[in-house]
């Protein structure tokens, strides 16, 4: 699953957005929040979940130590980690100060 997740960051053209969470934490609520947000804002954009207790290593070659993480790629390059849950302003203006938006 590791390599294709790299496969798709490394191949889609547009923004990919990793969000890593644990459900024992979480709900599938927050990212998909995540994912609505990004497709007002950018359009084109695929969303991948994972366990991050399933997905230690790719995990920690992104330095992501805990969840819930949101990590925001493109065109194979990382551009945005957030840590913990986020907010729409926050959210907003992280996109913002990477010049992922406008």
């Amino acid at each position: 699953m590791s390599d294709e997740i790299d496969s798709l960051i490394q191949s889609h053209t547009g923004i990919v957005v990793v969000h890593l969470t644990e459900p024992i934490l979480e709900t599938d609520q927050q990212a998909d929040w995540v994912m609505s947000e990004i497709r007002e804002w950018v359009g084109a954009a695929r969303m991948v979940r994972l366990e991050i207790s399933l997905h230690r290593e790719w995990a920690r070659h992104y330095r992501v130590h805990g969840a819930p993480c949101t990590l925001v790629f493109r065109n194979g390059q990382l551009y945005l980690r957030t840590k913990g849950r986020i907010n729409r302003t926050r959210f907003l203006a992280a996109l913002k100060r990477v010049g992922l938006i406008q």
